[in-house]
């Protein structure tokens, strides 16, 4: 889940709404299981004028993903001080028309409102809802049985789709030419990427080997150019007693990486300078050599 930079506000106000929040009535049945739930209707009527009442609104809007062709639903909960919290829920259609685009969408909206809302159905197990009985006096609890074979059927099916859309995205990764393109791929996906952790462990971690596998490939392999003969003469010879301020310098310098912080630092070793033609040569070696070393590396960058 997103949220705003600061949420103290929205916070302090979903609390509120929560306190007020209705039970959502399982006011649906499910032809097919037989099973029941609270629909879209019963979530929105539990929550909407605790959520008015408290500056709080629900905004649903579908999000594509030009990249895999996906469909996702973004759920974002506003509070009147601009802050806001985000949800993003995968649209896993049985089928791919008019009618599997609606009926996905039904359902995301109805998750998602009743999840970025904390509210509850009188069916949830935390709202004492008893299955009229059955369960309390050994009878077979029909409903909860087969909801449970419904909801195992859906993770089963939810993560097949998951294990499609790691294959499509693998191939996109195996087209990105350049660590930019790769790296704007990822950030476009990302909401996506994270919530395929929770839907298919095994596929996320197949989708980040393949993403990483992609970077270390693009990823530039630039040798460094080899050391100047006196500089590799020098680093050899034992060190002599130089000033600790004019060792610890010629030190740091190969950890700048840029010519204009090179050249700041050699500006300042100059102005400490003392009278001693040793001292002056040795920087001076230190500081020709990577100094082409940066040169060399910008170079290389550019052809890239």
């Amino acid at each position: 889940m997103q949220s705003s930079d600061q949420f103290n506000e929205i916070a302090a106000a979903l609390a509120a709404a929560q306190a007020e929040f209705k039970v959502a009535p399982l006011n649906s049945i499910n032809p097919f299981f037989k099973s029941r739930f609270a629909n879209l209707y019963a979530i929105r009527e539990a929550t909407y004028e605790s959520l008015a009442k408290n500056k709080l609104a629900i905004l649903q809007t579908h999000k594509h993903d030009r990249d895999f062709d996906e469909w996702s639903l973004e759920t974002t909960l506003i509070h009147s001080s601009g802050q806001w919290f985000r949800l993003t829920y995968p649209l896993l259609l049985a089928k791919k028309d008019a009618h599997g685009f609606a009926a996905a969408t039904t359902y995301a909206r109805r998750v998602s409102w009743q999840t970025i809302c904390g509210a509850v159905a009188s069916g949830d197990e935390d709202a004492g809802e008893d299955d009229d009985g059955n369960t309390a006096v050994g009878g077979e609890p029909d409903v909860h049985t087969k909801t449970a074979k419904t909801e195992a059927q859906a993770r089963a099916e939810s993560e097949a789709r998951a294990e499609l859309w790691v294959g499509r995205a693998l191939e996109a990764v195996k087209k990105m030419e350049n660590l930019d393109q790769l790296k704007n791929l990822y950030s476009r996906n990302e909401d996506t990427i994270k919530n395929m952790a929770a839907i298919n462990a095994s596929a996320y971690a197949k989708f980040e080997t393949g993403y990483h596998a992609r970077v270390k490939q693009l990823t530039p392999d630039v040798p460094p150019p080899k050391l100047q003969p006196e500089v590799v003469a020098m680093q050899d010879e034992p060190a002599p007693q130089w000033p600790e301020w004019f060792v610890r310098a010629m030190d740091d310098v190969a950890a700048i990486e840029d010519i204009a912080a090179l050249e700041d630092m050699h500006a300042h070793v100059m102005d400490r300078m003392p009278d001693d033609n040793d001292m002056l040569s040795q920087w001076a070696k230190r500081y020709d050599s990577h100094k082409k070393v940066l040169q060399h590396r910008k170079g290389q960058a550019k052809k890239k």
